[in-house]
């Protein structure tokens, strides 16, 4: 199994960024290689590869979060899987992650040459102008149009899975519901001061208490926790999974405070704790957790206790 792990800078903002990896036509179409690219549902997308007389297709699965500004996409056939996320480091500038893993063995994966070149076209595509984003900074009618279509389905669709669960899972709906809530509030809330002062006055002020974004998924068998740390070191974090909760302590250091000279510094500094409700089922000594280009993911195993039936006997 093959890992490649790469991450470059762009003059490009991180949120024209990530709308351009979400919904990433012109991308793949620029790609080396790609003759043909089709979209065949909201988050599945068909490559053509080599000519017309011998194609060869790849279909490509994404699943994206917008708090994250992070893409995960995989194969269909299950060869390559990975991530993308897109970190703000100025107003138009932004740092990309790439992270891909390969199924094959290393004979069997692309030679190195290949990939590189790959990585470097993928770069030149999110640097160029050509790509159809809409820069949510400048205040643009059809990019802020689009930019609230698309939260607006977000935010739907979130109040329907919750619905959904309302007759699925009756005993979780309420903490499903609070959390919803919760979450919406908070992403409102940014969305309303974003560029303001208030916006940057928890980065700006110091002691005030810091809280990175937070993405629960919850699946049949696991419930998935993510958290955006970039710049944390793992040596700096602690998990915890104890009566119910997942805790998660750490702390980003600042190395540079003793630098001479003045400095004018928006980032998160200091000691951070989040502290996450767990469903009914979860297994601790089955959590894991692994950090992988600034974001946190505890995966812990969820057993579900099916309903047993209880025979009514005639009293004789």
């Amino acid at each position: 199994m093959g890992t490649i792990q790469q991450r470059f800078e762009i003059d490009q903002p991180a949120s024209a960024v990530y709308e351009a990896l979400a919904a990433p036509e012109d991308i793949l179409q620029k790609m080396p290689g790609v003759t043909g690219v089709t979209r065949l549902a909201p988050d599945l997308y068909r490559m053509i590869f080599g000519a017309a007389e011998s194609p060869r297709q790849v279909d490509l699965q994404l699943t994206c979060h917008h708090e994250l500004r992070r893409v995960e996409w995989r194969t269909v056939d299950g060869v390559w899987s990975g991530a993308v996320t897109a970190e703000p480091i100025g107003p138009a500038r932004s740092a990309v992650g790439v992270h891909a893993e390969s199924a094959q063995s290393e004979t069997e994966s692309p030679p190195p040459s290949a990939l590189h070149d790959a990585l470097q076209a993928f770069k030149r595509v999110l640097e160029s102008r050509e790509i159809r984003v809409s820069h949510a900074q400048s205040g643009g009618r059809t990019g802020s149009g689009r930019h609230a279509g698309s939260e607006a389905r977000g935010l739907a669709s979130e109040w329907r899975n919750v619905a959904r669960s309302a007759f699925t899972r009756p005993t979780e709906y309420p903490f499903a519901l609070v959390r919803t809530v919760s979450r919406q509030v908070d992403r409102l809330w940014g969305e309303m001061w974003r560029g303001t002062p208030i916006a940057r006055l928890p980065h700006m002020v110091p002691g005030l208490h810091w809280n990175p974004d937070v993405e629960v998924c919850e699946q049949d068998d696991h419930v998935r926790v993510c958290i955006d740390v970039p710049g944390v070191d793992e040596s700096n974090l602690q998990v915890e999974v104890d009566e119910g909760y997942l805790t998660i302590r750490g702390e980003r250091q600042d190395e540079r405070a003793t630098d001479p000279g003045h400095r004018r510094s928006e980032l998160h500094y200091g000691a951070f704790t989040r502290r996450i409700p767990l469903p009914d089922g979860v297994d601790p000594d089955a959590a894991r957790a692994v950090l992988r280009n600034g974001v946190l993911e505890v995966r812990i195993a969820l057993h579900r206790r099916e309903a047993r039936k209880v025979p009514v006997q005639h009293a004789s």
